[in-house]
């Protein structure tokens, strides 16, 4: 099992656990932690779903960060990352997320 996997089955494990679902916004990663997390035993009792928006435009039409911030701070900036990370949410249903750690 790869350390990939095994982080994927302690967040599955801790999100049943706490009754929390998950959705994701990618954009380096092009969709790779969601595919972990699919494959891992028991994801789809949290697993809503993801965005993988590697251009800038699926970041402001489909997540909603502000095209403002992306202008100002390009599109490898933490704060983009926490807006980006509000975006799962307008389309995947109710999901309880944490931003990404800094």
């Amino acid at each position: 099992m790869t350390n990939l996997h095994h982080l994927a089955e302690q967040a599955v494990k801790s999100a049943l656990e706490m009754g929390r679902t998950v959705a994701t916004a990618e954009s380096l990663t092009a969709g790779m932690v969601s595919a972990v997390l699919a494959d891992t035993a028991g994801a789809s009792g949290m697993l809503q779903g993801g965005v993988v928006a590697y251009q800038n435009s699926v970041k402001v039409d489909v997540l909603g960060v502000p095209a403002e911030l992306l202008a100002a701070a390009g599109s490898v900036d933490g704060a983009v990352a926490a807006a980006m990370a509000a975006g799962p949410g307008l389309h995947c249903g109710p999901i309880s997320a944490s931003p990404p750690r800094g």
